[in-house]
C-alpha cells in the first residue's frame, strides 16, 4: 500500500479557488499544484486565471512547498535518464 499523503488544495485556497484549479486545470491536490507550479513560465497568468494574484500564489506555492517536503522539479522530462 502506498503511504503517500495527499494534500487537497483545499487546505490552502479559497472555496472558489479550488473549484477553479478543478474545473479549469483538473487539478485537486497541493502535490499536483506545486509541480506544474515549478514549471510555469508565467505565474503571475495562472494565478490570475484561477483568481489569485501573483504574490500571493507564490507565498501559497512556498507554504506548502515547505510543509509537503514537495520533490524539486529538475527541469528535464525524464529526470531519471529513462525514456
Amino acid at each position: 500500500m502506498d503511504n503517500t499523503k495527499i494534500t487537497p488544495t483545499s487546505d490552502y485556497f479559497a472555496p472558489n479557488t479550488v473549484n477553479k484549479l478543478k474545473d479549469l486545470y483538473a487539478i485537486t491536490t497541493m502535490e499536483h499544484l506545486i509541480s506544474i507550479a515549478d514549471k510555469l513560465r508565467n505565474p503571475g497568468g495562472f494565478a490570475n486565471s484561477i483568481g489569485v494574484g501573483e504574490k500571493e500564489f507564490q507565498a501559497i506555492i512556498q507554504k506548502a512547498k515547505q510543509k509537503i517536503k514537495a520533490p524539486k522539479y529538475s527541469g528535464r522530462k525524464y529526470p531519471t535518464g529513462g525514456l
